[in-house]
């Protein structure tokens, strides 16, 4: 460390940082809650809302069938995996802190279905199931509405995160179409230094 600083000073930043962005993500309110029901998830939906809108949609067409993307990375910086984290309900401040230097956030789609069953048909969306893992372990569980011990539906994930997501106060449904912001998904880049390659 340099000289003047000591791990009490660095925890101290770490945690005045992260109530910053806390409450920038909270919309600006504060702790005290919103100035109206459901407003804490206005900056969620301006923000990487877009985001976790784009990998979602992409998930439910691979689960259809209609992509043939196996896997897809994306660099970003820790001011966009603490959002993410506070979308899926599992930032739990002053528990939780400022997300360490490589941090990974991953959404895994796990196919459910009964060995055998057929690889095509209506409902197939419903046989696959989302797993979440921070810097490898498996928080899943921690998403509200997601089961304890499974994949966690696609529906279920949905309706967890679904007043975070673009067009949830009927007033950014057309974000994630807009031409004039960052295409997420793909090889094109996520803005402010990150980007995306899809294999």
């Amino acid at each position: 460390l340099l000289p003047g600083l000591d791990e009490e000073l660095l925890a101290r930043v770490d945690a005045l940082a992260t109530e910053q962005i806390v409450h920038m993500m909270q919309g600006g309110r504060g702790k005290a809650g919103a100035a109206e029901p459901g407003g804490e998830y206005e900056a969620h939906r301006h923000s990487m809302g877009i985001f976790m809108g784009q990998v979602l949609d992409q998930m439910e067409a691979c689960a259809a069938g209609e992509s043939a993307g196996r896997l897809q990375l994306f660099s970003a910086h820790d001011t966009t995996v603490l959002p993410l984290l506070m979308i899926l309900g599992v930032f739990e401040p002053p528990n939780q802190h400022w997300p360490d230097f490589a941090s990974s956030l991953a959404f895994e789609l796990h196919d459910c279905s009964p060995a055998g069953a057929k690889a095509d048909g209506q409902g197939r969306s419903e046989q696959f199931g989302i797993i979440v893992r921070y810097n490898l372990e498996d928080i899943t569980a921690r998403i509200p509405g997601c089961p304890a011990h499974a994949p966690c539906s696609l529906a279920a994930f949905r309706q967890a995160i679904c007043h975070s997501l673009p067009g949830a106060d009927g007033d950014t449904a057309a974000d994630k179409q807009d031409p004039t912001r960052p295409v997420l998904l793909g090889t094109k880049g996520m803005g402010n230094g990150g980007g995306g390659t899809q294999f």
